[in-house]
């Protein structure tokens, strides 16, 4: 809808905008204190991935390294 109403550049950087948020927010697990490092090393990676190509099939890659990370602590 939004490519037909405001046009294909428009989309594109709600695309870029939305992603960056998206990343910026798989930081807050780290930083409040709920994941340690492997999480954090993994958002860090994932997110790079999925800002340079913005799809959706990075998320699953991130929330399985919430769970490795879950289980499987450094600290």
């Amino acid at each position: 809808m939004l490519p037909v109403t405001h046009g294909i550049p428009f989309t594109c950087d709600r695309i870029l905008m939305y992603t960056i948020l998206l990343a910026l927010a798989t930081v807050l697990p780290f930083l409040s204190g709920m994941c340690g490092f492997i999480y954090l090393a993994a958002a860090g990676m994932l997110d790079a991935l999925f800002v340079l190509r913005a799809l959706k099939r990075y998320l699953m890659l991130l929330f399985s390294a919430l769970l490795i990370d879950h289980y499987w602590r450094l600290r």
